[in-house]
């Protein structure tokens, strides 16, 4: 099952493809192992899918208060103008 790339930026479409140049495809299901494990934002969706939410990723970063806000606002302001420059 293909999961997409609609929610991918460049950079992380390119560092995806210069994993799997690397690595070739069997690194796939050893990645996602180790990110599920070494990341406190990921929840189990059972046989779905979730979005990770800014929110959960800023909680797990253990970020002051203040550094989460100015990051949850340069995330809003990449938002805004990746919009405006692809429609």
């Amino acid at each position: 099952m293909d999961p997409g790339d609609s929610e991918l930026s460049i950079a992380e479409e390119q560092l995806l493809l210069e994993l799997f140049s690397i690595e070739g495809n069997d690194i796939q299901f050893k990645l996602a192992d180790r990110c599920h494990k070494e990341f406190p934002e990921w929840q189990d969706p059972g046989r779905s899918s979730t979005p990770i939410e800014l929110a959960d990723i800023v909680d797990a970063l253990t970020l002051s208060e203040d550094e989460a806000d100015q990051m949850e606002k340069l995330v809003s302001k990449q938002k805004a103008l990746f919009q405006l420059t692809n429609g």
